[in-house]
């Protein structure tokens, strides 16, 4: 679980987000440098790695490591369709002082047998290639929320078979709220309130799902989005007014945590 716990600090890249409708000319061939992941919502495809291969069809998730030799195509007779995102995953080693791959524990290829779960996998797949497509200002923290959510989705399915999937979408809900009310004046009691559960509830479902509190993740996407309005040259109080925190002081002292510098260092470096 400690992936999951370090996914908020990571650092990530996108290379290529797509949905692919494969014809018979289609195929991969060589060695890969980055990771891929590629969910299979239609037909089929022979998909090999490092010598490993398989006849992959509509549900199953492909996982390209850094490092494989891979070959695929598809099959004249049943095309597949699929949603690819090429990326890069870093986390920051503090005791090393440098950046190191984070290796997420995927197989290469794991049929995802749940409806459920393929569906929601399917719909932020999707949700990426939109993003990947647009001209949105905000694009890269909207990509990296959306695939900090693909992946806590396929871990917690492969490491807890009897995970509680009806809490993960009531955590779900919390993280959509929260990204709807970024400017907002958020509490707990609001959120427990509209889900119909009590406070202690949400607050531990989604400690276990994201390895902290709403709060202290509600005060990272606000954080994130400061960056944004600080870097186009909003003041540093008009930043706390915006995201709605309750006076300059705290939003300087939660920026400090997260940045390891204060609110008026960081927008100096625009000037």
């Amino acid at each position: 679980m400690s992936q999951l716990n370090a996914l908020h600090e990571c650092i990530m890249k996108f290379y290529h987000i797509v949905d692919r409708h494969a014809d018979i000319k289609w195929h991969l061939e060589g060695p890969i440098t980055i990771s891929n992941l590629i969910l299979i919502y239609e037909g089929q495809a022979y998909m090999e790695s490092d010598g490993q291969g398989y006849t992959v069809k509509a549900g199953d998730l492909i996982h390209f490591r850094p490092g494989v030799y891979r070959r695929g195509h598809t099959f004249a007779k049943n095309p597949m369709k699929c949603l690819s995102i090429s990326y890069d995953l870093f986390y920051y080693d503090h005791e090393k002082k440098l950046l190191v791959e984070n290796k997420l524990p995927l197989e290469f290829v794991q049929t995802i047998n749940s409806r459920l779960i393929f569906s929601r996998l399917k719909q932020f797949f999707s949700a990426m290639v939109d993003i990947w497509q647009s001209q949105d200002h905000y694009k890269s923290y909207e990509l990296n929320s959306r695939f900090n959510i693909i992946i806590k989705e396929l871990l917690k399915w492969s490491e807890v078979p009897k995970f509680n999937y009806m809490a993960s979408q009531k955590v779900q809900s919390v993280i959509e709220y929260l990204n709807c009310h970024v400017t907002s004046h958020v509490r707990v009691d609001d959120i427990s309130k509209l889900l119909g559960v009590s406070n202690s509830y949400i607050s531990r479902i989604f400690k276990e799902y994201n390895g902290t509190t709403i709060i202290n993740y509600f005060n990272r996407i606000k954080i994130v989005k400061s960056k944004d309005y600080l870097a186009t040259g909003y003041s540093v109080s008009k930043c706390s007014e915006l995201l709605g925190f309750n006076d300059l002081y705290y939003f300087s002292k939660v920026f400090r945590h997260y940045e390891g510098i204060s609110p008026s260092e960081y927008a100096k470096r625009f000037i």
